[in-house]
């Protein structure tokens, strides 16, 4: 055996913040007897000392000397792949850290290398060629928005910097970051590395790039789920393993001992950046491409302060300056490049004048372009600021007006003009660059061209306007959008030219033939303009009011009702997808919800566009050119008492809340001055504005102070205060993202006017507060608003003397989670275990809930683990009474939230470890995990399921086999009568094989599935009740709620069906005691238009003493009204007002004050009306 000696000797160039750590944990799992010269960096601008380049020419780390034996001659290598492979041939044959090259019986031929050899392989070269020029890029293009850059340049540089971050950088680190998350699942053989089982030379070498990088991947933009490691916790989970490895804790042991102290990150580099700019042209470049042009970063200083315009260079650009990035394409120049070996003269001429010439100038820019075409071959870290993306950030502020100029001195007046350029510059939206050529705009433009000739069929009239509209359409989203999010790459001018024109066509069609149903909904017109990057709020005004026209026209048809629901559901997800235009997503994919502005402040101003116009600050005021009308005749269309119970005025309910107190405040005089363009909707509008006209104070959602004159007694009793009336304001207001609104009520909940004991009524209002909390976090991450309300909650309820319970920590967690924020969970989770509260089974399911959907995906076992190893300490010491118990609710928690991720191989995990721990599965598991199998197809993994079930001795409930039937009618549509009556009676004759006898429950539950399916599972709800009525049970009374509701919601009403109900529970009961079902057929007897079978039931119901509420015979007068029938609309007030309802007594309270008395009164159908 060789001595010491005898080895060879290495000798590793070490510098800090390098590769070179890379290097030294390999040397370490080597074994091999190596020495460090250690290297500083210069601490002001953080290059590395000139000695480097005594040692290599290009003066960079990490460099290793090799001394062989019995040879004089030394060998020096660099670039860390070629290291890392010399090191592993020469050196690793009796380790795992390349893999075994060959398969078994195949050496030497092509395809015969093992799978785990070729990854190693491509991995070291993949690091160093792909993954580490996206890192370094971000650092790089990152410098372009620092301080260093001169401040009339940096809102350029810094537009440039933001449009690469989102068109380049984050998209490629989301490829990345996804392949290595594909790689590490698909290990082989399961192991645990990225090639194997074992520790490989390529898992060393991607160690630097990733640990390096973990603390800023979240500045690159915004995650799935909020964050890198939410999106990705496998990766993570890989980081944090690569860093507990004995070899690389002895490499950062080594350094410690040498250097004193050892940084795992270079978050210092990052830090510091923007200073040092020379830093990061010639370490991340590591020499071979060219460094930034240096008169970018100095241009403008000359090392030294340039005045007060300079200073302002320390704000934060995108405070001043919001810029919504967009991606952009940069074509490649060298000569734009400032050479690094420029003349020093020039360069100081350059750095000496303080302003920029013409010719500069066009040098400055050309150079920022070319910054992204600039492809870095070296690791570093991440950029300090993030890419600007305001509808993600919590802080970011929509665009301010141009700023008031004031009077001054000269200078400052010049220098006010210089920034309002700048930021008029700046906040617009330029037009998308055309893409560079490659195969994925080939593509899009010979998609173009097909669209094209389809066009031209049409004005050939080759095809008909219907079969256009629909090819047209579906061509669009299913080809060119496709090609495009492929290709990653935005539209060409060309393509979104000619698609504009096709959906000009297919409008026109559509709103030329609204009865058709086979074309798009307006709504998916207006999604679509947003992909082909038309966000023109014009556009969609021009849709609504051309939607509106169509429905107010097609109103002549009474034959045409169930087209007019369908286009006012329509015109709803229309105003959704409007207000929401410059606030959410709105694209094809988009789920629309409202957002609306209330200004309160305004209300009982002369100008009603004024107050419209206020609902969606977001527009300015040139952009709404149409808005008045469309929302005035949309509140009339869905005020009519037939749509009073429709769902699209369900839907709608936010915007018509909104529009109420803004409409009433004018007589139709008043507004015709609004459809001064829109002849044809106001002659629908003008004789239906016979509203009363009220002025509305701001305080219109405040308790009224109904105490009488002269009675000091009852002031106390008077003020009553209403649990479910805040309950359903707070609701109404969160749901509509009314930031104003939810201020409002918040400030009238806490300090009202007019009840002095509202700190007693609130102290015993627990759930309140914890009602309103759970809203307010399940808006976190839209506006920074959300917390502060969160916080102010919290703080009142200290000076009530309230402290947060169990139950109020349990509901903000569920805010949390509804939001997809882990983050706040677990803060949350640290301050109330810090602080010792009792934990209860509730709030530890929420928890694990939570870590199972959005943390990692072990993250909720382990809380189940942790929340047992928290009991067995009790247990051991005797304080059962400060822990809890995990239980099978607990398990379910955890199963329900990785059943939203589909993870069936943790899910099992969690089985083995509750059965381990005694914890046996309920119903409640099993019905999760049949569902679950059901919805994929796993057919064979449902039966098992059932199978265990019976083993376990578990019988199967209602609530199993609906789930069942679930499944079985997925494809109800598709089924002909005779398979959906076998499917019934196969899920019958399961249940009796299964020795479940059906009860009216369960009917109930397989009911509430089939008439979700509409008109095509009639044959089912028939076979349904079919199989009732043999067992001798009669539909409960929530069965029959259902069933009239299915009855009248069928595309054609079935009112025989309907009569044949209600005669059938006359006769089965011998009063009209169940209230809920007697109302429900009131409401869907008029809805049908059988006004007198309502009434009829309204009179019946009256003899038995039951009182149907105000808001349900509201609808009923307006309709006795409609049809002129006044007798029969003084007969419904008469009876109304003799009713001893017990909150009629209360002559200023709700009741005496609802809309049905003022309409009443309007109409003279109150006693002594007549004779006035």
């Amino acid at each position: 055996m060789a001595t010491t000696e005898q080895k060879p000797k290495v000798k590793l160039y070490w510098l800090e913040q390098s590769r070179a750590q890379n290097i030294l944990w390999l040397l370490e799992e080597l074994k091999i007897d190596y020495e460090i010269e250690v290297f500083h960096r210069n601490k002001q601008t953080l290059l590395a000392p000139p000695e480097l380049a005594k040692v290599h020419p290009l003066g960079k780390s990490p460099v290793i000397e090799i001394f062989p034996t019995g040879s004089g001659e030394s060998i020096k290598l660099a670039e860390s792949g070629y290291m890392t492979q010399y090191l592993c041939e020469h050196f690793g044959q009796n380790t795992n850290l390349i893999p075994k090259k060959w398969k078994d019986g195949q050496e030497g031929k092509i395809g015969g290398e093992t799978e785990e050899y070729s990854r190693c392989q491509y991995l070291l070269h993949y690091i160093e060629g792909s993954l580490l020029p996206v890192l370094t890029m971000s650092l790089v293009i990152g410098a372009l928005k620092s301080d260093n850059v001169p401040f009339l340049v940096r809102p350029i540089t810094s537009v440039v910097a933001n449009r690469i971050y989102s068109m380049v950088i984050f998209p490629n680190a989301k490829k990345h970051m996804a392949m290595i998350d594909q790689m590490l699942e698909t290990s082989p053989n399961g192991g645990k590395y990225i090639c194997g089982e074992h520790l490989s030379a390529a898992d060393i070498l991607l160690s630097f790039a990733l640990i390096a990088a973990q603390p800023r991947f979240d500045g690159l933009g915004s995650w799935p789920g909020g964050s890198a490691k939410a999106a990705h916790p496998r990766v993570f989970e890989y980081i944090e393993r690569l860093k507990k490895e004995p070899g690389y804790e002895r490499s950062a042991q080594k350094i410690r001992e040498i250097d004193g102290k050892f940084e795992a990150t270079i978050s210092k580099i990052a830090s510091q950046s923007s200073s040092s700019h020379g830093f990061i042209s010639e370490v991340l470049y590591d020499g071979k491409w060219p460094k930034l042009p240096e008169w970018i970063a100095t241009a403008g200083t000359n090392g030294r302060d340039s005045g007060p315009l300079n200073r302002r260079a320390f704000l934060p650009l995108s405070a001043a300056f919001p810029v919504t990035p967009r991606r952009i394409f940069f074509a490649t120049s060298s000569k734009s490049l400032q050479p690094a070996n420029a003349p020093e003269g020039q360069t100081n001429a350059m750095l000496a004048s303080r302003t920029v010439c013409a010719q500069c100038r066009s040098r400055l820019l050309a150079g920022a372009a070319t910054i992204g075409a600039v492809r870095p071959n070296s690791t570093t870290s991440f950029p300090p600021a993030a890419v600007d993306q305001p509808s993600r950030n919590p802080k970011s502020k929509a665009p301010r007006p141009p700023t008031r100029k004031h009077k001054g001195s000269g200078n400052e007046t010049a220098k006010q003009r210089v920034l309002d350029l700048f930021e008029e510059t700046v906040s617009k939206q330029p037009a998308p660059a055309t893409p560079s050529n490659g195969p994925g705009v080939n593509q899009l433009y010979s998609l173009t061209d097909e669209l094209s000739q389809l066009l031209q069929q049409r004005q050939k009239q080759k095809i008909s306007d219907l079969e256009f509209a629909t090819q047209a359409y579906t061509f669009i989203t299913t080809k060119l959008l496709v090609a495009a999010q492929k290709s990653g790459v935005y539209l060409p001018q060309v393509t979104t030219t000619i698609a504009s024109q096709a959906l000009q066509q297919i409008t026109r069609i559509k709103f030329a033939t609204i009865e058709a149903a086979d074309l798009p909904r307006t709504v998916d017109i207006c999604k679509l303009y947003t992909h082909i990057n038309n966000k023109r709020v014009v556009r969609r005004l021009e849709l609504i009011n051309g939607l509106l026209r169509s429905i107010i026209s097609s109103r002549a048809d009474p034959e045409n009702q169930a087209v007019e629901d369908r286009l006012l559901e329509d015109l709803v997800e229309c105003w959704k997808h409007f207000s929401g235009l410059k606030r959410a997503d709105s694209g094809l994919e988009s789920d629309p919800v409202f957002w609306l502005t209330s200004r309160r402040d305004l209300l009982g101003t002369e100008r009603p566009d004024r107050l419209l116009r206020a609902l969606f600050p977001f527009f300015a005021a040139n952009e709404t050119s149409g808005l008045g009308p469309a929302l005035v005749a949309t509140y009339v269309v869905l005020s009519e008492s037939k749509h009073m119970i429709s769902k699209a005025r369900l839907e709608a309910h936010p915007l018509l809340e909104a529009l109420d107190p803004i409409v009433k405040q004018f007589d139709k005089d008043m507004l015709q001055e609004l459809f001064r363009d829109h002849a044809e909707v106001w002659s629908y509008v003008q004789p239906r504005a016979d509203w009363r006209v009220t002025r509305v104070a701001p305080g219109t959602w405040k308790e009224l102070d109904t105490a009488s004159p002269g009675k000091p007694d009852q002031a106390k009793s008077a003020v009553r205060f209403s649990y479910a009336l805040w309950h359903r304001r707070f609701e109404t207001v969160f749901r509509a993202n009314d930031t104003a609104a939810i201020q409002q009520a918040w400030r009238d909940l806490i300090n009202p006017a007019n009840d002095k004991d509202r700190t007693l009524r609130l102290q015993s209002s627990p759930d309140l507060f914890d009602y309103i909390l759970f809203l307010a976090c399940s808006k976190y991450g839209l506006g920074a608003s959300f917390s502060k309300l969160t916080e102010e909650i919290l703080a009142y309820m200290k000076t009530l003397g309230m402290a947060p319970t169990v139950r109020t920590y349990t509901s903000m967690m569920s805010g949390w989670k509804e939001a997809r924020r882990l983050e706040p969970i677990e803060n949350l989770w640290k301050f109330i275990t810090n602080a010792g509260v009792k934990l209860d089974q509730q709030i530890w399911s929420s928890r694990i809930s939570a870590l199972g959907l959005l943390g990692g995906e072990h993250d909720g076992l382990g809380a189940l683990r942790e929340m047992d190893r928290l009991w067995n300490m009790a247990v051991n010491n005797g304080t059962q009474g400060k822990a809890v118990e995990p239980g099978i609710s607990n398990v379910n928690a955890a199963i329900s939230g990785l059943l939203r991720r589909d993870n069936m191989e943790v899910i099992r995990t969690v089985l083995d470890w509750a059965t381990d721990k005694g914890i046996t599965p309920d119903i409640y598991t099993y019905n999760m995990l049949l569902s679950r199998m059901l919805k994929r197809g796993a057919h064979e993994e449902a039966d098992r399921i059932l199978a265990s079930m019976k083993t376990a001795g578990i019988t199967p409930d209602g609530a199993t086999f609906t789930v069942i039937m679930e499944a079985a009618l997925s494809d109800l549509p598709d089924q002909t009568p005779q398979e959906q009556r076998e499917t019934m009676d196969r899920v019958f004759s399961e249940m009796a094989a299964c020795g479940i006898e059906p009860n009216q429950e369960s009917y109930g539950k397989m009911l509430h599935v089939l008439v979700r399916a509409g008109d095509s599972g009639k044959h089912a709800v028939a076979a349904l009740l079919s199989h009732l009525r043999a067992s001798r049970l009669h539909p409960s009374t929530e069965m029959c709620t259902m069933l009239v509701e299915y009855y009248v919601n069928r595309s054609r009403p079935d009112l025989d069906s309907l009569r044949a109900l209600v005669a059938d529970r006359r006769a089965r009961t011998r009063a009209l005691t169940d209230r809920v079902f007697w109302e429900s057929v009131i409401k869907n007897y008029h809805r049908a238009g059988d006004l007198d079978s309502a009434l009829e039931v309204v009179y019946d119901l009256d003899d038995w003493g039951i009182w149907p509420g105000l808001p349900l015979l509201d609808p009923l007068l307006r309709s006795l009204v409609h049809r002129q029938d006044f007798e029969g609309a003084k007969k419904l007030v008469d009876t109304v007002r003799k009713q001893a309802r017990p909150q009629a007594a209360d002559k200023a309270g709700r009741f005496s004050k609802h809309g049905f008395w003022a309409f009443a009164h309007d109409y003279g159908l109150l006693p002594g009306q007549e004779e006035a």
